[in-house]
């Protein structure tokens, strides 16, 4: 049976969707990368634990200013294929008190070290800055606050910091895209396809040269993964089915694509279903049985019928699964290693 992740997708048309794509953050209240993100420069914001003065809050606070800063310079800002990372380290400078009438005013001054690593053995360093901040209010915390607030793209020392990263980090990609692409084909060929996947899905838009030549590998790799995806959800299936564990085998059929190859090994699944469930008063089983196999029915005579309508589903399907392929990656870390210079 023919499906729809056979069918070529244009470069054009692979990119817009999945290369044009967000990450899910480390940073506080972000969990799942979005799809507007992916393309956006793999660059995941780590804020390691702060020495003291500073709080456990003023961390989360810090890495939650530089998650935003990121993504409004075109950073992900995190996401579980992040292939580099932007790490702080700050350091109290000064503080004083500043009597003002029936008010004192806390000052505090803070120096902001910015630092982007690739995440490799290497540990390269693609750019690091420091950056003054100072903030003031009634306690030597909220003065804390305050100067971790301040922190503004509109900085010279940040936007240059960050320009200069970003163009370093589209050269490695466009300087190194084949060892690149062979690495995603040495995870692939041992049987971590979602690693490869992530690999080449990391590839910023802005390194055009290197994303013509990874969306082929790519949109390949996601079609072999949603294809082991598919067995892994049919034996899940048949296992709890034999089971009688009705409601979780109906879950895992729901869960296989419909225009996988592997999809066609469902329908003895569900028939099998059917009988077993004849003898129960609950049809539910069988009207999500039913519905998938229409839905699958349709996918096929599309492919015959109806090429636009296949592509776009093709798009759609490629589009969903290189996001779940990204977002069950592990999360990247960072062990706070000095590195080399990129």
């Amino acid at each position: 049976m023919s499906n729809y992740n056979s069918i070529p997708i244009s470069v054009r048309e692979l990119l817009c969707v999945l290369l044009g794509a967000t990450v899910s953050s480390v940073a506080a209240g972000q969990e799942l990368m979005r799809a507007s993100q992916v393309g956006d420069l793999p660059v995941a914001v780590v804020a390691p634990t702060l020495p003291p003065p500073f709080t456990e809050s003023q961390r989360a606070q810090l890495e939650g200013r530089l998650f935003q800063l990121a993504t409004s310079s075109g950073m992900a800002g995190s996401g579980n294929n992040s292939r580099f990372v932007l790490t702080p380290s700050v350091t109290l400078v000064a503080e004083r008190t500043v009597e003002s009438g029936l008010r004192a005013t806390h000052v505090a001054t803070v120096d902001l070290s910015l630092t982007v690593r690739q995440m490799s053995e290497e540990q390269l360093t693609f750019g690091s800055t420091i950056v003054r901040l100072s903030g003031g209010d009634d306690t030597k915390e909220r003065a804390i606050n305050s100067a971790f607030a301040s922190l503004n793209a509109s900085d010279p020392d940040v936007r240059d910091f960050l320009r200069d990263v970003r163009q370093k980090i589209v050269t490695y990609y466009e300087t190194n895209c084949e060892r690149i692409r062979a690495d995603a084909r040495s995870r692939a060929g041992a049987g971590m396809v979602g690693d490869a996947v992530g690999l080449l899905a990391a590839v910023p838009r802005e390194a055009r040269s290197c994303n013509t030549r990874v969306a082929p590998d790519l949109q390949r790799y996601v079609s072999d993964w949603l294809e082991r995806d598919c067995e892994k959800h049919l034996r899940n299936a048949k296992a709890n089915i034999a089971a009688m564990r009705y409601d979780e085998g109906v879950s895992e059929i729901a869960l296989i694509e419909p225009s996988t190859r592997c999809a066609a090994g469902a329908d003895p699944v569900i028939d099998q279903m059917d009988k077993k469930v004849e003898k129960t008063d609950d049809r539910r089983w069988s009207l999500s049985l039913k519905n998938w196999k229409e839905e699958r029915e349709t996918v096929t005579r599309d492919i015959k019928n109806n090429p636009v309508r296949a592509m776009e589903r093709t798009v759609k399907v490629q589009r969903e699964a290189t996001l779940r392929v990204i977002n069950s990656l592990p999360r990247p870390s960072w062990d706070g290693g000095d590195g080399k210079k990129g």
